[in-house]
């Protein structure tokens, strides 16, 4: 009785906890798109692990493969590239609520100097907003940013909409799902019952 204490309680400890996972892009060599220059153009919305990414007013592009370093579109890593104008929204596909833990960031070139300024707002579920300003200040080289305060989001949307001389690439997004109130609830009634049954057992 005691292990199965035990065992329940350490699946609440899991259950309570929003499991992370990271958005890799791995697959997008082998998604048969159309290749131009070396990057693939992803018309509508990418999906991977639950999670979806779309451009509004704009296409994601995806790069493929490695191309030479003049073609200003490759940082060492399949990833996605921002569209000059565009902006990304990232979201569950069953519009279930999510932490935003980190992403990778790289600037493929500026133009304008200077880094870039990557605006990043989560929208919270039940209303509200939370934002954080990235800035990318190394060309061709990714750098991992972390965030605070990105939980129980229902989206997050980014980009630099007004800047047409940067280019970056995003990839390894860290999310996690947030649990259920569901879950918390049959896993605290199944370790009372737990505890009720060994308090009688003790007593018989």
């Amino acid at each position: 009785m005691k292990k199965a204490i035990a065992a329940l309680a350490a699946a609440l400890a899991l259950g309570g906890t929003a499991q992370a996972e990271t958005i890799d892009f791995g697959g997008v060599g082998s998604m048969g798109y159309l290749n131009v220059l070396g990057t693939l153009v992803i018309p509508g919305t990418y999906v991977e692990d639950g999670y979806t990414l779309a451009a509004s007013g704009h296409i994601l592009a995806a790069l493929a493969s490695p191309v030479p370093s003049n073609f200003l579109a490759w940082a060492g890593s399949e990833a996605m590239t921002a569209v000059p104008l565009s902006t990304v929204t990232l979201a569950r596909a069953d519009s279930a609520a999510f932490n935003l833990n980190s992403i990778d960031l790289v600037r493929l070139k500026s133009f304008a100097g200077g880094g870039n300024t990557v605006t990043f707002t989560g929208h919270i579920m039940g209303g509200g907003t939370v934002t954080q300003n990235l800035v990318i200040g190394t060309d061709f080289t990714f750098d991992t940013y972390t965030f605070s305060g990105f939980t129980n989001l229902s989206s997050v949307t980014f980009g630099e909409p007004l800047n047409l001389l940067h280019l970056y690439q995003f990839d390894n997004i860290n999310v996690a799902a947030v649990p259920e109130p569901e879950t918390y609830g049959m896993l605290l009634g199944g370790l009372g019952l737990l505890a009720f049954l060994a308090r009688r057992r003790q007593q018989g």
